[in-house]
């Protein structure tokens, strides 16, 4: 049985959902804060370092509570690279107040 929709999930699935008509290129990212404020991120899979991880979550803390992370890649499938970002930002936010949704996949252009 598949989980119900969340209001919050659905929100995320309805922007998210706008990139399959206009889709980014591989490696950029789409971050949504709070299901209302969307960001679109160049080649952020590719430039990930300790740097970026620590000053993207910095951000976050700062301006969400809620994050869904979004990576263009051919066919929507993500790379090891991109949920070792994931897993290394989630454990850069663990201990705040700052939910991290799973990482989703989006086609590239």
């Amino acid at each position: 049985m598949r989980p119900r929709p969340t209001p919050r999930s659905a929100a995320a699935a309805a922007v998210l959902a706008t990139y399959l008509d206009s889709p980014l290129p591989a490696g950029d990212a789409v971050v949504l804060l709070d299901g209302v404020i969307c960001v679109e991120v160049a080649d952020l899979a590719r430039q990930w370092d300790s740097t970026v991880r620590r000053d993207t979550a910095t951000l976050l803390r700062g301006t969400a509570s809620h994050v869904v992370i979004a990576i263009a890649r051919p066919e929507a499938r993500l790379l090891p690279e991109d949920r070792r970002l994931w897993h290394e930002l989630h454990d850069e936010l663990r201990d705040g107040a700052v939910e991290l949704a799973p990482l989703q996949a989006l086609p590239a252009a």
